[in-house]
């Protein structure tokens, strides 16, 4: 088994309105970055990854962009990309199901790009051996 690993900052700007909080809550300084880290295994003929959003949560329907997006840039159906969340309220509001409708649609388009470059450093990165049992 072959292993890949990136791990990209996606921290968003200062300022930015915080999930999971009120509708006027912001960050007003950054002590630690937020990360989308990526894990590919390949068998010699199949590769599934693992992508983890430090952010609270992502909607389904972002979920399907992202998950559409990586599997293409790696070359694989969507069913070998798997994503998940930290579920930390450090960061933007990256769901439009809460209270308010408050989704950051840029960060989410940023992400879209950001999950799109990670994926084509996984798709072309130098797997190394790993033993996995």
């Amino acid at each position: 088994m072959k292993t890949a690993f990136v791990k990209k900052i996606i921290s968003p700007e200062i300022g930015t309105k915080l999930g999971g909080y009120g509708a006027n809550d912001v960050s007003v300084c950054k002590y630690d970055d937020l990360y989308l880290t990526a894990v590919c295994f390949y068998n010699g003929t199949k590769k599934i990854a693992i992508f983890g959003y430090d952010l609270l949560g992502i909607d389904q329907c972002n979920c399907k962009r992202l998950r559409a997006a990586a599997a293409a840039a790696l070359g694989v159906e969507e069913a070998c990309v798997i994503l998940s969340c930290t579920h930390t309220h450090s960061g933007p509001n990256s769901r439009d199901r809460v209270a308010g409708n408050l989704l950051d649609k840029e960060y989410i388009e940023q992400l879209l790009v950001w999950t799109t470059e990670t994926a084509v450093e996984l798709a072309n990165a130098e797997y190394c051996y790993d033993v996995l049992y």
